[in-house]
């Protein structure tokens, strides 16, 4: 009947025979789900009741670990901003962080950067908040490329991924896809991603879907505004 959605893969794979590979498939769902902003707290529960095999189940763990709601985000991630500073997250801490992972070239986030000066504007009368768009480009003049309004949009990547003057522009200094940070937060690898982290540095939310479209970046901010008025209750 085709390929199963999301919501029926688990079910899809409960019909075969428990066994390490069916482990791994779950595995494999689990990261795609959290790059896709499908994960919940309860899909990870549910999943885990379905691995057998004790590697698979410690790896099960450490996404739960990482990607529940309310999980401390480590400290331990240092990025490289548009001036060649050194960046922490935890610099940010005292404001919710909404993190928008891209790439130059990659055109759904092309479609997030069109879309943020108008959230961002429509979101200023928030208090203590702030954007920071992270690049996981290897190529340092690729990303500034990206994100420089003063670049010919001739130019290869030119002026793609710049929103505003208030968002906080970080990459993964050289190390790409590889960082730590985004094996953690993106184990899938899709991007664009976008995370929320609280003003306490705990995640908020990994579920959010990426606002590529005029209708989602209405729903994007909706949650944004909905995190925000619980975290101040």
């Amino acid at each position: 009947k085709g390929k199963p959605s999301k919501g029926s893969i688990l079910e899809y794979l409960k019909l075969y025979s428990p066994s390490q590979v069916r482990d791994q498939a779950i595995i494999i769902f689990l990261r795609n789900s959290i790059s896709a902003g499908k994960f919940t707290d309860s899909l990870l529960t549910h999943a885990k009741e379905l691995i057998v095999s004790k590697k698979y189940k410690n790896a099960a763990s450490k996404i739960f670990e990482k990607s529940r709601m309310g999980s401390r985000i480590e400290d331990n991630f240092v990025f490289t901003d548009n001036e060649g500073n050194a960046v922490r997250l935890s610099d940010f801490k005292g404001k919710t962080i909404i993190v928008d992972m891209w790439f130059s070239g990659c055109i759904p986030c092309v479609q997030v950067a069109r879309f943020m000066p108008k959230i961002e504007e429509n979101l200023k009368d928030c208090e203590d908040l702030i954007f920071v768009s992270l690049s996981v480009d290897k190529d340092k003049e690729d990303w500034l490329k990206s994100i420089d309004p003063n670049r010919k949009r001739e130019d290869t990547f030119a002026y793609t991924h710049y929103t505003t003057p208030g968002t906080k522009y970080i990459y993964t200094s050289g190390t790409g896809s590889n960082n730590s940070f985004i094996k953690n937060y993106n184990p899938g690898g899709g991007f664009p991603r976008m995370v929320v982290i609280d003003k306490n540095g705990k995640l908020l939310s990994n579920s959010l879907n990426s606002p590529t479209n005029e209708e989602r970046a209405k729903e994007f901010e909706k949650k944004i505004r909905e995190f925000l008025n619980k975290s101040s209750l």
